[in-house]
Protein backbone atom coordinates (compact mmCIF):
# COMPACT_ATOMS: atom_id res chain seq x y z
CA UNK A 1 0.00 0.00 0.00
CA UNK A 2 2.98 2.31 0.60
CA UNK A 3 3.89 1.55 -2.45
CA UNK A 4 1.15 2.74 -4.44
CA UNK A 5 0.96 5.77 -2.66
CA UNK A 6 4.56 6.53 -3.05
CA UNK A 7 3.90 5.82 -7.04
CA UNK A 8 0.71 8.35 -7.07
CA UNK A 9 2.54 10.74 -5.25
CA UNK A 10 5.73 10.70 -7.60
CA UNK A 11 3.28 10.79 -10.56
CA UNK A 12 1.86 14.17 -9.24
CA UNK A 13 4.31 15.60 -8.63
CA UNK A 14 5.85 14.58 -12.03
CA UNK A 15 2.95 16.22 -13.47
CA UNK A 16 2.80 19.45 -11.08
CA UNK A 17 3.10 22.22 -13.04
CA UNK A 18 6.27 24.81 -13.05
CA UNK A 19 7.36 26.91 -10.45
CA UNK A 20 5.99 29.99 -10.61
CA UNK A 21 6.87 33.32 -9.61
CA UNK A 22 5.37 36.49 -9.74
CA UNK A 23 7.36 39.50 -10.24
CA UNK A 24 4.88 42.26 -10.84
CA UNK A 25 1.36 42.22 -11.33
CA UNK A 26 -0.03 46.19 -11.59
CA UNK A 27 -1.11 49.12 -14.04
CA UNK A 28 1.83 51.41 -15.04
CA UNK A 29 1.07 54.65 -16.19
CA UNK A 30 3.00 55.87 -19.05
CA UNK A 31 2.85 59.55 -20.10
CA UNK A 32 3.56 60.38 -24.08
CA UNK A 33 6.79 59.82 -25.08
CA UNK A 34 7.93 57.89 -22.14
CA UNK A 35 9.55 54.66 -21.69
CA UNK A 36 10.09 53.31 -18.05
CA UNK A 37 11.94 50.15 -16.35
CA UNK A 38 8.98 48.33 -14.63
CA UNK A 39 10.65 45.89 -12.98
CA UNK A 40 14.47 45.08 -12.27
CA UNK A 41 15.52 41.60 -10.91
CA UNK A 42 18.61 39.57 -10.15
CA UNK A 43 18.69 35.55 -11.48
CA UNK A 44 21.16 33.69 -9.54
CA UNK A 45 20.47 30.16 -8.67
CA UNK A 46 19.13 28.63 -11.56
CA UNK A 47 17.78 29.66 -14.87
CA UNK A 48 14.13 30.79 -15.80
CA UNK A 49 11.50 31.80 -18.52
CA UNK A 50 10.28 35.35 -18.29
CA UNK A 51 6.67 35.67 -19.19
CA UNK A 52 5.28 38.94 -19.33
CA UNK A 53 1.44 39.50 -20.05
CA UNK A 54 0.81 43.14 -21.39
CA UNK A 55 -2.46 44.85 -21.96
CA UNK A 56 -3.12 48.76 -22.86
CA UNK A 57 -6.11 49.81 -20.90
CA UNK A 58 -5.52 53.43 -22.40
CA UNK A 59 -3.98 54.79 -25.16
CA UNK A 60 -4.17 54.47 -29.18
CA UNK A 61 -1.14 53.50 -30.11
CA UNK A 62 -0.02 50.22 -28.32
CA UNK A 63 2.93 50.33 -25.86
CA UNK A 64 6.23 47.96 -26.36
CA UNK A 65 7.87 45.89 -24.15
CA UNK A 66 11.73 44.38 -23.72
CA UNK A 67 13.83 42.42 -21.48
CA UNK A 68 17.74 43.76 -21.13
CA UNK A 69 19.89 41.91 -19.57
CA UNK A 70 21.49 45.13 -16.83
CA UNK A 71 24.17 47.57 -18.64
CA UNK A 72 23.60 46.60 -22.07
CA UNK A 73 21.29 48.62 -24.27
CA UNK A 74 20.71 45.69 -26.41
CA UNK A 75 17.31 43.79 -25.96
CA UNK A 76 17.16 40.29 -24.92
CA UNK A 77 13.53 39.84 -26.26
CA UNK A 78 10.43 42.55 -27.32
CA UNK A 79 7.71 43.30 -28.68
CA UNK A 80 6.47 45.40 -31.30
CA UNK A 81 3.99 48.17 -30.90
CA UNK A 82 0.72 46.44 -29.67
CA UNK A 83 -2.52 47.17 -27.41
CA UNK A 84 -1.55 43.13 -25.73
CA UNK A 85 0.39 40.46 -25.65
CA UNK A 86 2.60 37.55 -24.52
CA UNK A 87 6.56 37.73 -24.29
CA UNK A 88 8.44 34.46 -22.94
CA UNK A 89 12.31 35.16 -23.09
CA UNK A 90 14.61 32.13 -21.78
CA UNK A 91 16.92 33.96 -18.92
CA UNK A 92 20.27 32.63 -18.27
CA UNK A 93 21.04 32.39 -14.53
CA UNK A 94 23.52 34.79 -12.62
CA UNK A 95 22.58 38.01 -14.18
CA UNK A 96 20.13 40.76 -13.38
CA UNK A 97 17.43 41.94 -15.85
CA UNK A 98 15.31 44.69 -16.21
CA UNK A 99 11.77 45.03 -18.03
CA UNK A 100 10.90 48.23 -20.02
CA UNK A 101 7.90 49.82 -21.44
CA UNK A 102 7.73 52.35 -23.73
CA UNK A 103 4.94 54.68 -25.12
CA UNK A 104 7.09 56.38 -27.33
CA UNK A 105 4.57 56.74 -30.67
CA UNK A 106 1.87 58.23 -28.99
CA UNK A 107 2.35 62.32 -28.77
CA UNK A 108 -0.58 63.39 -26.54
CA UNK A 109 -1.97 61.88 -23.45
CA UNK A 110 -0.64 58.84 -21.38
CA UNK A 111 -1.22 55.05 -21.77
CA UNK A 112 -2.67 52.99 -18.91
CA UNK A 113 -0.86 49.33 -19.27
CA UNK A 114 -1.73 46.35 -16.76
CA UNK A 115 1.21 44.22 -16.68
CA UNK A 116 1.81 40.99 -15.56
CA UNK A 117 5.77 39.41 -14.94
CA UNK A 118 6.07 35.81 -14.40
CA UNK A 119 9.09 33.52 -13.98
CA UNK A 120 8.82 30.12 -14.48
CA UNK A 121 11.15 27.93 -13.01
CA UNK A 122 11.95 24.47 -13.92
CA UNK A 123 10.71 24.26 -17.84
CA UNK A 124 12.75 24.04 -20.53
CA UNK A 125 13.41 27.36 -22.33
CA UNK A 126 11.61 27.89 -25.50
CA UNK A 127 12.10 30.03 -27.84
CA UNK A 128 10.79 33.08 -27.53
CA UNK A 129 6.85 33.62 -29.04
CA UNK A 130 6.39 35.60 -32.46
CA UNK A 131 4.56 38.42 -31.92
CA UNK A 132 0.92 37.73 -32.51
CA UNK A 133 0.65 37.98 -36.12
CA UNK A 134 -2.43 39.47 -38.08
CA UNK A 135 -3.38 36.49 -40.71
CA UNK A 136 -6.48 37.79 -43.03
CA UNK A 137 -8.91 35.00 -43.56
CA UNK A 138 -8.58 33.61 -47.48
CA UNK A 139 -11.26 35.49 -49.33
CA UNK A 140 -10.18 38.77 -47.83
CA UNK A 141 -6.41 38.06 -48.60
CA UNK A 142 -7.96 37.65 -52.37
CA UNK A 143 -9.83 40.72 -52.45
CA UNK A 144 -7.22 42.29 -50.99
CA UNK A 145 -4.59 41.05 -53.62
CA UNK A 146 -6.87 41.98 -56.33
CA UNK A 147 -7.60 45.38 -55.35
CA UNK A 148 -4.65 45.87 -55.11
CA UNK A 149 -3.65 45.05 -58.27
CA UNK A 150 -6.40 46.91 -59.66
CA UNK A 151 -5.16 49.86 -58.38
CA UNK A 152 -1.70 49.12 -59.66
CA UNK A 153 -3.03 48.87 -63.12
CA UNK A 154 -5.00 51.71 -63.14
CA UNK A 155 -2.15 54.15 -62.01
CA UNK A 156 0.47 52.45 -64.38
CA UNK A 157 -2.73 52.85 -67.42
CA UNK A 158 -2.95 56.53 -66.13
CA UNK A 159 1.10 57.40 -66.28
CA UNK A 160 1.22 55.44 -69.84
CA UNK A 161 -1.63 57.43 -71.12
CA UNK A 162 -0.25 60.51 -70.04
CA UNK A 163 3.41 60.11 -70.92
CA UNK A 164 2.92 58.22 -74.35
CA UNK A 165 2.42 60.97 -76.17
CA UNK A 166 5.44 63.43 -75.24
CA UNK A 167 7.83 60.34 -75.22
CA UNK A 168 6.96 59.59 -79.24
CA UNK A 169 7.24 62.99 -80.01
CA UNK A 170 10.39 63.06 -78.85
CA UNK A 171 11.77 60.30 -80.34
CA UNK A 172 10.39 61.43 -83.80
CA UNK A 173 12.08 64.99 -82.79
CA UNK A 174 9.25 66.87 -83.21
CA UNK A 175 10.50 69.10 -80.32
Amino acid sequence: MRVLAGLLWTAAAAMADPHRVVLLQELVRLEAMEKKTVVQFPLQQQAAQLEMRFESKRGGEGVRVEIFANGSNVPIGGTTYELSGLLRVPLEREKTYRVEIENLRQRLGHALVDVEATLVFGVRAEAPLPSAARHLDPQRRRYTVAMSLSLFALIAGYAALRLTPPIVRRWRGEE
